[in-house]
């Protein structure tokens, strides 16, 4: 939603109506007029896709709808808490506590990126 509307604002600048007015085709007003506008959301939106697909895959494969023969963190995570009497010993540190992790740290860390890269688009724009 918020690339589509971007890319209405920018249409509706006068520069780009002067373009197409003067016969500019979409992909001359795509690489001189909006790609600077519009690559930088589409990162930012990439990146916040990427961090939804993993949280979705991995809940998939914890609840058992996954490829059962596919690695992830989900089936890993899935397999540990099955695995009877798991807290009564301390192989729970070491089979359900690294996928957590690993899981937790990486959608942690694209959401840091996300963030960083809107922040960045934000803070050009002011410049």
């Amino acid at each position: 939603r918020v690339v589509r509307s971007r890319v209405i604002g920018l249409c509706n600048y006068g520069y780009v109506k002067m373009a197409s007015y003067y016969g500019a085709d979409f992909w001359y007003l795509f690489k001189h007029h909006l790609k600077a506008d519009i690559v930088p959301l589409l990162m930012i939106n990439a990146v916040f896709v990427i961090g939804r697909a993993i949280v979705q895959e991995s809940s998939l494969a914890f609840i058992g709808l996954s490829d059962p023969l596919s690695k992830s963190w989900g089936m890993m995570i899935n397999a540990a808490t099955n695995f009877r009497g798991i807290y009564y010993t301390d192989y729970w540190k070491w089979w359900l506590m690294p996928p957590v992790i690993c899981l937790t740290g990486t959608i942690l860390l694209i959401r840091f990126l996300s963030r960083e890269l809107e922040n960045l688009m934000v803070d050009g724009k002011r410049r």
